[in-house]
């Protein structure tokens, strides 16, 4: 019935039960050796004791150093530094997240010259170039495309004018560019390839 701290004493009765239990022999009353093997059965037998003893348990337990000594405690842990390094990362990732999500083109186009031949020169003085356009459609809903080529009045794009793509479909459209010859010169103007994309609208 006395307190064991009014007589400067420890909680450690000295039942040597943590001693009994261990299945390699140690006291681990004398600090954590290296043959423990985490069995825990020495804080079993310590809590029963205590609760018979009405002390409280944890007289032997699995803590760190800072825990034992007091050290190491953050009065607010709301404005600790690593909790606010993470809450950075993750808008970061969420800000790319959003912006790579809401710039995303849905359709993909890849102009291919054949190259069986570089061209092909017919009668009339013309010229001719042989494509094949590969359209995929990224949306969740038909597109209908029209390929164009922008700012060459010279240029003629033979070709079916409007190809349907499904959701989620490779397309390839076979297509020839002719020009007269004679129109040709140094430098040379670059062809400039465009898709007309119209969404389309399945009937109820």
């Amino acid at each position: 019935g006395i307190d064991p701290k009014t007589q400067g004493l420890g909680d450690c009765i000295d039942c040597e039960l943590c001693v009994q239990v261990c299945p390699t022999g140690i006291d681990i009353r004398n600090g954590l050796q290296y043959e423990c093997i985490s069995c825990a059965l020495c804080i079993d037998a310590c809590d029963s004791v205590m609760d018979k003893m009405n002390y409280p348990r944890g007289l032997i337990q699995y803590c760190t150093e800072n825990k034992l000594t007091g050290a190491g405690k953050k009065k607010n842990l709301i404005f600790r530094l690593d909790a606010l390094g993470y809450a950075a990362i993750i808008g970061v990732l969420v800000a790319i997240f959003s912006y790579t999500l809401s710039s995303r083109v849905p359709l993909a186009l890849d102009i291919i010259r054949d190259r069986g031949e570089l061209y092909s020169k017919k009668s009339d003085g013309f010229l001719e170039n042989s494509y094949t356009a590969k359209i995929m459609n990224m949306s969740h809903a038909p597109q209908s495309l029209t390929l164009l080529i922008l700012d060459n009045d010279q240029a003629t794009l033979i070709a079916e004018t409007i190809t349907e793509a499904a959701a989620g479909e490779l397309v390839e459209v076979p297509f020839r560019v002719r020009i007269n010859a004679s129109n040709l010169s140094l430098p040379v103007t670059p062809l400039v390839w465009w898709l007309r994309v119209s969404l389309l609208c399945s009937s109820p």
